[in-house]
């Protein structure tokens, strides 16, 4: 009966993160930097973001973000974005 209690907890403990993250739905935080950002939504982790990978207003604006057009949004692209729009009034682009 105890190592029935040990093998149930040790499985709840593996599946805890992947439900929470799960119910999250891997949105990136409102303010994350790059590097957060990238660590949530790169599920193939292969350092960059693809049209599959990203939802919503980072979606929207793909194709503005992806300033070489490689259909990629790198590191370096989403610091250029934020940093070029930082100052901007109004709605966050």
């Amino acid at each position: 009966m105890k190592n029935k209690i040990i093998c149930l907890l040790s499985l709840i403990s593996l599946l805890l993160p992947s439900l929470t993250q799960a119910q999250q739905g891997n949105k990136p935080v409102k303010g994350a930097g790059p590097e957060t950002i990238l660590a949530r939504l790169d599920t193939n982790q292969n350092g960059s973001l693809s049209k599959d990978e990203v939802r919503g207003r980072m979606a929207e604006r793909f194709d503005t973000i992806d300033a070489n057009g490689d259909g990629e949004i790198s590191r370096k692209e989403m610091r250029e974005f934020r940093k070029a729009n930082q100052n901007r009034k109004g709605p966050r682009q």
